[in-house]
């Protein structure tokens, strides 16, 4: 037995340990998805952010670019949130109400909240599609990805 496979089954029994402590196994294609889900988000970010360095720098158009840093705010909080909520056996209503809580703060935040934020409808709209699309994918999750011991 090689060095490399002693450590991929170290590493394979805590996964092991992990997943009979917090009583839930994830299927394969549910844990790509969700890093993949993300990466992107994450490029999103640094692509966003990077626009900071060079001015001319935009991504996709001039319209999602002055807006998409809402959009990536509320998908990740959403994604990364109901992951926890998951891991830990919350039910879907838990979610749920996750998910309602952040597109209401959003709405709130863009719209009544002038002196913290500047007022601006299409933000709002960007925070509650990211809000909505992780929480499509936390829904497929929970339906089909992750097994109950």
């Amino acid at each position: 037995m090689t060095i490399y496979s002693k450590k991929y089954d170290e590493r394979m029994k805590m996964i092991s340990t992990i997943e009979q402590k917090l009583q839930i196994k994830f299927s394969k294609i549910t844990l790509m998805l969700w890093l993949l889900y993300v990466i992107i988000g994450l490029v999103l970010a640094l692509l966003k952010w990077g626009s900071y360095l060079q001015v001319d720098m935009i991504v996709i158009n001039q319209e999602i670019h002055s807006h998409i840093s809402n959009f990536i705010i509320s998908m990740e909080a959403m994604i990364l949130v109901g992951t926890g909520l998951l891991i830990f056996g919350r039910e879907r209503k838990a979610i749920t109400l996750c998910a309602v809580l952040l597109i209401l703060a959003n709405i709130l935040c863009e719209t009544m909240l002038g002196f913290v934020n500047t007022v601006d409808i299409l933000d709002a709209v960007y925070g509650v599609g990211g809000t909505v699309l992780s929480y499509i994918l936390l829904w497929l999750i929970s339906q089909y990805g992750v097994k109950m011991d």
